[in-house]
């Protein structure tokens, strides 16, 4: 099986501890990453028989310094679409390396690498999609664009509901660019949207598996989007104070502390601490031998075996009748518990 995440450690994290699922199962992995952040990798898989691939990653990006490989390094997110499209140029490499692996099982590929799609295709490999964030997030961000409800309030902290989700309420201020604009255009939308015709992180997670409660301080991406589940929803954290409300205000020291003491010592906090010891406890038990996310990881791996089995013994049939390989798989063929698979991640 191939895993081959997004250069961020948001992305790649929750890929590394599905190969280590997955090396308990005895099932091999072939993990890509680029030169910079093989060692980061290598040492999160050191306890494994996962095999590394390493891809050279494109030269001469404007804008993004020589040497950078990932986006924690960028030095402004003003970059990551430039770094993102760069990518692309992987692919080559990345046809190189899939031609020389023995039978691949499937491709788990983060959705900013669209292109990994069309190499699956071309060689009749199944490929998953992993986005490194929650499914809430996910839903989330489905509904309000899926009906149109960025193009209402006129005001970016004016709270609108969800369709699907009429509990859950959210503001403008809650989206990042090029999806905050009423009408999105220009160079990030452009890479959206190559995403979205392709596929057709969350440390909140990591936290709440830990017991641990959280003050919620976001920054970017969908951050603001999972704030409000910890705060509003599932109630296992608080958020920063700003000093005008509002949700991209600007946060002060004296706000800050007052929120820390608050979690640690107050009665929210106190609520929070309770809460997230629940989940905590919820999300341990999925993922033990037996549980809910177990059995789905299971029936994932089962079904995507069969599928490739069933692929090459018709491709084998049609090689003795015509003389040359085939191989029928494609991924429009794939029909497993993506809900199921991406809690497991």
């Amino acid at each position: 099986m191939v895993l081959f995440p997004f250069m961020s450690k948001g992305h790649t994290i929750p890929l590394l501890h599905l190969a280590h699922l997955l090396h308990r199962r005895n099932i091999s992995v072939t993990f890509f990453t680029t030169t910079a952040n093989r060692l980061f990798i290598s040492d999160s898989l050191s306890d494994t028989d996962a095999s590394i691939v390493e891809l050279p990653f494109p030269q001469d990006i404007e804008g993004v310094p020589a040497g950078v490989e990932n986006t924690e390094k960028l030095p402004s997110m003003s970059l990551f679409v430039p770094f993102a499209n760069a990518t692309k140029l992987m692919q080559p490499n990345f046809e190189e390396a899939l031609e020389t692996l023995p039978q691949i099982t499937s491709i788990i590929s983060d959705g900013f690498l669209w292109w990994t799609q069309q190499s699956a295709t071309k060689f009749g490999i199944p490929r998953l999609v992993t986005y490194g964030f929650s499914n809430y997030s996910k839903a989330v961000r489905s509904d309000v664009m899926t009906n149109g409800l960025l193009s209402g309030p006129e005001l970016d902290d004016v709270p609108f509901a969800l369709t699907n989700f009429p509990r859950i309420k959210l503001t403008r201020n809650d989206f990042d660019e090029p999806l905050h604009s009423r009408e999105p255009k220009g160079p990030y939308m452009d890479f959206v949207t190559e995403v979205v015709i392709a596929t057709s992180k969350s440390y909140a997670l990591e936290s709440i598996c830990a017991k641990v409660p959280i003050l919620a301080w976001p920054m970017m991406a969908e951050q603001h989007v999972n704030a409000r589940m910890v705060v509003e929803e599932i109630k296992v954290g608080l958020r920063v104070e700003t000093i005008n409300g509002s949700v991209r205000g600007f946060v002060k020291s004296e706000g800050l502390e007052k929120m820390v003491r608050e979690l640690m010592e107050g009665e929210m906090g106190k609520e929070a601490r309770k809460k997230v010891e629940g989940f905590g406890e919820m999300a341990k038990k999925a993922v033990e031998e037996g549980g809910s996310s177990w059995q789905t990881l299971n029936q994932l791996i089962n079904e995507l075996q069969a599928l490739r089995n069933d692929c090459w013994i018709l491709g084998t049939q049609i090689m003795e009748e015509v003389g040359k390989p085939a191989c029928l798989c494609s991924w429009r063929n794939v029909k497993c518990s993506l809900a199921g698979f991406v809690a497991v991640l």
